[in-house]
């Protein structure tokens, strides 16, 4: 498989409540990005906690473009909810991060409130796919290059 990038220094945080599609999630990464480091949470209020705490800066500071995979329908807070609170964060911690949303969805009405969040780097239909998270991180490693200039 075709790898677009160094991923020993890839972070990917993955927000589902469901722990077969976590499991799911986490062997496709193993597949396609096997250096990643891969952080699992499974409620969108745990993941910015640690994105909070971790303020941007981490032992990956020289990775560009890492990542973020929520689902979109989850109890608590949700995927447009947990956009919108992202988006929030300091400069430090969304420069250095794409967010995406995985989603079962095909409701229209969803994909133009997703497309409405300033920190929603695109949607993914689940299941995670090679292919999908090949494309996920090109478009991330663009999103940094444009978010980093220089």
């Amino acid at each position: 498989m075709y790898i677009p990038m160094k991923t020993e220094k890839l972070k990917i945080l993955v927000i589902d409540d469901d722990p077969f599609t976590m499991a799911m999630t986490e062997e496709t990464i193993k597949i396609v990005a096997p250096g990643a480091q891969t952080i699992k949470f499974f409620s969108a209020a745990d993941a910015l906690r640690h994105l909070e705490a971790e303020n941007g800066h981490s032992a990956n500071d020289t990775c560009h473009s890492d990542m973020i995979l929520s689902d979109l329908h989850m109890p608590g807070i949700d995927g447009f909810q947990f956009l919108d609170e992202f988006a929030k964060l300091s400069f430090s911690i969304r420069k250095r991060y794409s967010a995406f949303i995985l989603s079962s969805t095909s409701d229209e009405e969803e994909f133009a409130k997703l497309a409405e969040r300033t920190c929603f780097a695109g949607f993914c239909p689940k299941p995670l796919t090679s292919r999908k998270l090949v494309r996920l991180m090109e478009t991330a490693r663009r999103n940094y290059q444009k978010k980093n200039p220089g």
